[in-house]
């Protein structure tokens, strides 16, 4: 299975890289990561001026995951090794990943080029990319953008090919997610009401019983979910992630998955 992504950032976006000690450093033009002894990033940066860590310091990101669709369990970087521009990560279930890692002048690209002992593993997943911006998601291609005038940043992830989408590889349909969710852009202007919480699901339809009331959340702070590229946690900090699935292997599909059903319209042939 191999897959390939790209970060990015900002407008023109994210060139070589250095590291000493258990970090090490990739850049680009404009984007910075660093990377620890254990394949999770752990900064981003602006370089074109003076920045904060866009990284949040409770949330590392993983470069890769691993998916065990059977068990429905996720396989975590537990070590990492860099040689040759190539990440070797580690994982508690024997498996070993080859990440090719290549800095270009306005973007990283990420390529698995090799998984080792993957017996169980039904996918793979890029991310979670956790940042710390709150203001902007893109959920179509994963992005994350700060549109202050103080600030005036934002980090994308895009596949580059047909086999990577974006979502997350615990859904087995290929829509994952879809429907509303509670995501104020700017707090100060349209805080959320005490009954809500940041990343709050909801699903589509009204009381489930009026096709009418189809889209029948219209306040700034209910954001629409059209694709699963990126997402919000419970403090409205915006993070991405797609994954790849070994598609020589069966499955049994559940579509919508994830997404809160009223009981009046639950399509009958669902299984629970």
């Amino acid at each position: 299975m191999k897959s390939r992504i790209i970060i990015c950032a900002a407008v023109i976006c994210l060139l070589c890289g250095c590291g000493s000690g258990s970090t090490r450093t990739f850049r680009t033009d404009r984007f910075r990561i660093d990377v620890d002894s254990k394949g999770y990033i752990v900064g981003m940066w602006n370089t074109t001026r003076k920045s904060r860590n866009f990284s949040p310091a409770d949330s590392p990101s993983p470069l890769l995951c691993l998916y065990d669709g059977r068990q429905r369990r996720y396989y975590y970087p537990q070590k990492a090794t860099y040689s040759g521009g190539r990440y070797r990560l580690e994982y508690g279930n024997g498996s070993v990943a080859v990440i090719r890692l290549e800095e270009k002048s306005k973007y990283l690209k990420l390529t698995l080029e090799a998984l080792e002992n993957r017996d169980g593993i039904s996918g793979v997943q890029w991310g979670n990319y956790y940042t710390d911006i709150d203001n902007v998601l893109g959920d179509i291609i994963g992005a994350a953008r700060d549109t202050s005038a103080r600030v005036n940043y934002a980090i994308g992830v895009m596949a580059l090919d047909d086999n990577t989408i974006g979502g997350e590889s615990r859904f087995t349909s290929e829509t994952g997610f879809g429907g509303y969710i509670a995501h104020s852009p700017d707090p100060g202007r349209y805080p959320l009401p005490v009954t809500l919480h940041e990343g709050q699901q909801f699903t589509m339809g009204g009381d489930g019983i009026s096709d009418v009331a189809f889209y029948n959340r219209r306040e700034p702070y209910y954001r629409m979910l059209y694709g699963g590229a990126a997402t919000v946690d419970g403090n409205g900090r915006i993070y991405i992630h797609y994954h790849s699935r070994d598609r020589r292997k069966g499955d049994l599909i559940y579509s919508p998955e994830g997404v809160p059903i009223q009981q009046n319209n639950e399509p009958n042939h669902l299984m629970r």
